[in-house]
């Protein structure tokens, strides 16, 4: 893998640290703000929030603000944990609330006989496996993948259950005549549509059990997987009309392929470069590069990121914004050693940092234009961690100083 210090470098020299400092501090000043969300999730809540806080925290090296990082943590507990309902998935449930509580530990921001939770949820987190199994629910966000993405940080102590997650998988996919396997994203109208993408497709299954396989769980049925499932995967190529891969089979019509986190052609070659890493594939490797420079010669009008007409500014978001955009463009660049790829990781992180700072100055929340059942309305988001300032924030965290494990939630690990 490349190192990154020359993109480091580069910011310093086109003096975007300062003015990274600066909107950080300004979203710093937005998440601690007192607020009466009655999400506590890991994607769409305070423990987001809180994730954010203690890794700005961690870069400062201060101690200062530790009675507030305390309080947000504990109303997470006492609204997110303690409650009558519990949600089980990692985007708003318990998994990811347990998620943040170890990366706290494991970055030594909290001490683990402090945090008893951790062995309360644990349980509760392998029981809801079978939930998901049952509803065949594989998704990163609320389903499978998303318990056995918190599992693999002790994958010696959760084998079993990770290992009952590959199992699943493999007794579900879809396997043709030329061995190319996929699975259906299981959800209403989805139930015939193939989803390629990260938040909820194959792409996100591929990473899961290249994590597998480097834990020596199962590792001959996950590099069968894989490889009949990149197969079913490039024999896909081209069918799209905006990109080198469509973003879905089955779904008319079309969606337009973004740069993005969620779906589209970024998350292609991320995973195609992580594969020829690990297998030492060439082919793999090839059509990693050739998809990563399809991605270099799109712009921002044709990325389709959303623009905001509002405040005359695009989308700065994580999930389908110039952040996310911007930080797979790095990941790519210590992947390839592409330099046009970090060139790209730095203009998009100048379009956030743009955005932003319209943004923040109009006193604007971050929103989204979304269709429920063909109308249109827009939702706005305050600090949240996927589409908000939160996330927003660990992305210009990590162009300063990549020294914490966050993104292994979004898979980019």
């Amino acid at each position: 893998m490349y190192e990154i210090e020359s993109t480091r470098q580069t910011l310093f020299h086109s003096g975007l640290t300062d003015e990274i400092e600066v909107i950080l501090e300004r979203i710093m000043e937005r998440c601690i703000k007192p607020n009466n969300t009655s999400f506590y999730g890991l994607l769409e809540g305070n423990s987001g929030v809180s994730l954010f806080c203690a890794n700005y925290w961690l870069y400062q090296s201060k101690e200062a603000n530790e009675e507030i990082l305390q309080n947000k943590l504990q109303s997470v507990i006492d609204n997110g944990i303690h409650t009558d309902y519990l949600v089980s998935s990692l985007a708003t449930g318990y998994t990811g609330i347990a998620f943040v509580f170890k990366n706290l530990v494991d970055n030594g921001l909290l001490d683990q006989e402090d945090i008893p939770y951790l062995a309360e949820i644990h349980p509760l987190i392998i029981d809801s496996l079978e939930t998901d199994f049952k509803s065949e629910d594989y998704s990163l966000l609320y389903g499978a993948i998303g318990k056995g993405i918190y599992l693999l940080k002790e994958p010696a102590k959760n084998k079993q259950a990770i290992a009952s997650i590959v199992q699943y998988l493999s007794d579900t996919a879809i396997v043709n005549e030329d061995n190319q396997c996929w699975w259906y994203r299981k959800n209403g109208s989805y139930d015939s549509v193939i989803v390629l993408g990260q938040a909820y497709g194959l792409s996100s299954i591929i990473l899961f059990l290249l994590k597998c396989y480097l834990n020596d769980i199962q590792k001959e049925r996950c590099q069968s997987l894989i490889e009949s499932t990149i197969s079913f995967i490039l024999a896909q190529k081209k069918k799209s009309k905006r990109a080198m891969y469509p973003s879905t089979i089955g779904e008319e019509p079309e969606r337009a392929n973004r740069l993005a986190w969620c779906y589209g052609d970024l998350n292609i070659a991320f995973v195609l470069f992580k594969c020829a890493t690990v297998f030492n594939n060439n082919d793999y490797s090839v059509e990693a590069a050739l998809v990563l420079n399809s991605c270099l010669e799109r712009n921002l009008l044709t990325s389709y990121v959303n623009f905001e007409e509002q405040n005359n500014v695009y989308d700065p978001g994580f999930c389908h914004g110039t952040a996310g955009v911007a930080y797979i463009f790095k990941r790519l660049y210590q992947l390839s050693g592409n330099k046009e790829a970090e060139r790209a990781a730095i203009e998009w992180l100048n379009y956030t940092l743009l955005s932003c700072k319209v943004k923040l100055e109009n006193k604007s929340e971050l929103a989204a234009t979304i269709n429920v059942q063909g109308t249109p309305f827009t939702k706005s988001f305050y600090s949240n961690l996927i589409t908000g300032y939160a996330g927003i924030g660990l992305v210009l965290l990590d162009f300063l100083d990549s020294s914490t494990d966050w993104n292994e939630l979004f898979q980019l690990d």
